[in-house]
């Protein structure tokens, strides 16, 4: 018996890291969560706490609100593997003019890509890679700055990449302090601000 209660409480300090984890990415105060929910705010902070079991009216409201399954909500957050996915209903040009398809995916199995916001309405996903990609936009540091630019090496091992137009120059001694984080695999550039949407 007391195996099961173990279980139960695990279960429930699991949703409440879920919970947590999402109101925080939202930019949310457990007050405005807790209104949503028609809840005090106490009432629903003892669901992010793990001392209250919630209720499935609340998963189906707050999984609607935050766009994720119920199952991202219950589900252990640290598991290796946890799938993020972004679904949308696609449309596509083709030479009869614009048809509907199949919703597209948008899918980081595995968390290895990395978001970069340029500005309010450019952002950039990096592949997460550790290794240089020539001829390729980056995502790197070095000497304990971040910065994104192709690089360019000479036949002698310095080379140089380009901040606001401008290059930056290395030596080979110094290209042992770039550190590679990710190379470019899409941008995303927004017409205007939509609530939520990045």
């Amino acid at each position: 018996m007391s195996n099961i209660l173990i279980e139960d409480d695990l279960s429930l300090l699991m949703i409440g890291e879920n919970l947590k984890r999402l109101r925080v990415s939202h930019g949310l105060s457990t007050t405005e969560v807790a209104k949503m929910l028609n809840k005090s705010r106490q009432g629903y902070f003892n669901y992010e706490t793990g001392a209250r079991e919630i209720n499935i009216t609340s998963l189906v409201t707050l999984s609607n609100y935050y766009g994720v399954s119920i199952d991202s909500i219950v589900g252990n957050p640290y598991a290796i593997g946890v799938e993020s996915k972004l679904n949308y209903r696609t449309f596509e040009l083709t030479k009869e003019g614009i048809k509907k398809t199949m919703p597209t995916v948008i899918s980081s199995q595995y968390n290895d890509i990395l978001a970069v916001k340029i500005s309010d309405i450019v952002i950039k996903f990096f592949w997460r890679t550790d290794t240089y990609v020539e001829d390729s936009e980056l995502l790197f540091e070095f000497k304990d700055r971040y910065f994104i630019s192709k690089i360019w090496f000479k036949p002698d091992g310095s080379g140089f990449f380009n901040i606001n137009d401008k290059p930056v120059y290395f030596t080979k001694r110094d290209k042992e302090d770039l550190i590679y984080l990710g190379v470019l695999s899409s941008t995303l550039n927004k017409q205007f601000n939509i609530k939520n949407f990045f």
